[in-house]
C-alpha cells in the first residue's frame, strides 16, 4: 500500500472565523483508493489554525514516514524520521528504454559512436541490448572487473568484444552517450553529442543532455494519483514501492532538461542526418 500526504493551509482572513477555526482545530481526512492492484491511502491535513500538529499526523502515517509520498515543496520534520520518497530506478529504466528505441529506429546505428556510461556496473545487463544495434559500443566504467567478465562471456557467445575503459578519453568522439547513472563531473564530450541520463548531472556537459522523460500515465493509475504529485513521481513510486514492474516497459517519446526538450523521432532524424 502506498501512503501519500498533503497539507493544505486554510487560514481565514476574517478574525472571527479564524478564532472559530482555532477553537475547532485542524482537520485530517483519510481516503483509500484502489486500482490496477494498487491501494493508495491518502492523508489530507487541513491547517486551519496556522500550526501543524505532526504528532497527530504521525499517528496515521506510522512506519510510512520513512519514504512517504508528498509534494517536493512540503517541508517534512526530519527529526521525527520523515523522509520524502525518492528513487532513480524508474528514471534509469526510462533512460535505457528510450536510448534502445532510438538505436532501433535510426537507419544504421552501427555507424554511431555510442558509449555506455555505467560507473559502478549497476546497469550492466543493458549492454547486451545495446550490442544488438552497435557491435562497437564502448563502455566507460570504474567497475572494470565486472565488465571484463561480461566481455569474456559476450566474446565467447557472440564473437564481439566491446571496449571497456576507465579512461575518460574514450568519450571524446562519442555521438550518443547512454548514462543510466548520475554523471559526477564534466566529461570530455564534443559539442554535437547527445546524452541521455537518469538525473541532472553534478556538472555541466557539452552537447545536448536530457534527464527528464515524459509519457502518458496508464488510466488505471491516473485515476488514483493525487493532483499534487507529478505523473513521473507517482509512476516511480508505483514501479519501486508498489512493484508495478510493467511500467518498466514504457518507452518515452519525449525527453527534456530544465529548459528544452526533444522528441524521440527528432533525435533519430538528427543522427540519420549525420550518418
Amino acid at each position: 500500500m502506498l501512503t501519500a500526504l498533503s497539507i493544505t493551509e486554510k487560514i481565514e482572513k476574517n478574525k472571527l472565523k479564524h478564532l472559530f477555526n482555532i477553537i475547532r482545530g485542524n482537520k485530517i481526512t483519510i481516503t483509500l483508493k484502489q486500482s490496477g492492484g494498487v491501494t493508495l491511502r491518502r492523508l489530507q491535513y487541513f491547517n486551519r489554525n496556522g500550526k501543524i500538529n505532526w504528532d497527530i499526523i504521525d499517528r496515521y502515517v506510522g512506519i510510512q514516514r520513512d519514504g512517504i509520498l508528498c509534494s517536493e515543496y512540503l517541508e517534512l520534520p526530519a527529526d521525527m524520521g520523515y523522509r520524502r520518497f525518492a528513487s532513480e530506478e524508474f528514471s534509469k529504466r526510462l533512460c535505457t528504454n528510450m536510448a534502445l528505441q532510438i538505436l532501433s529506429k535510426v537507419q544504421d546505428a552501427s555507424k554511431l559512436k555510442v558509449c555506455f556510461y555505467d560507473l559502478y556496473g549497476e546497469s550492466a545487463d543493458t549492454l547486451i541490448h545495446i550490442l544488438e544495434y552497435c557491435p562497437e559500443v564502448r563502455v566507460y566504467t570504474q567497475n572494470s572487473e565486472l565488465y571484463s567478465n561480461i566481455r569474456d562471456v559476450i566474446l565467447e557467445d557472440t564473437g564481439i568484444s566491446p571496449i571497456i575503459s576507465c579512461d575518460e578519453s574514450i568519450l571524446e568522439d562519442t555521438d550518443f552517450l547512454i548514462a543510466p547513472c548520475k554523471i559526477k563531473n564534466t566529461l570530455p564530450l564534443k559539442n554535437k553529442a547527445i546524452t541521455l541520463t537518469s538525473v541532472c548531472p553534478d556538472a555541466g556537459q557539452k552537447g545536448a543532455l536530457y534527464f527528464r522523460y515524459h509519457f502518458k500515465m496508464p488510466t488505471r493509475f491516473a485515476d488514483i494519483k493525487p493532483a499534487e504529485l507529478s505523473d513521473f513521481y507517482f509512476a516511480t513510486a508505483l514501479y519501486v514501492k508498489a512493484k508495478q514492474h510493467q511500467l518498466g516497459t514504457i518507452v518515452p517519446m519525449i525527453c527534456s532538461n530544465y529548459s528544452s526538450g526533444a522528441r524521440l523521432e527528432s533525435i533519430c532524424a538528427y543522427f540519420d542526418s549525420r550518418a
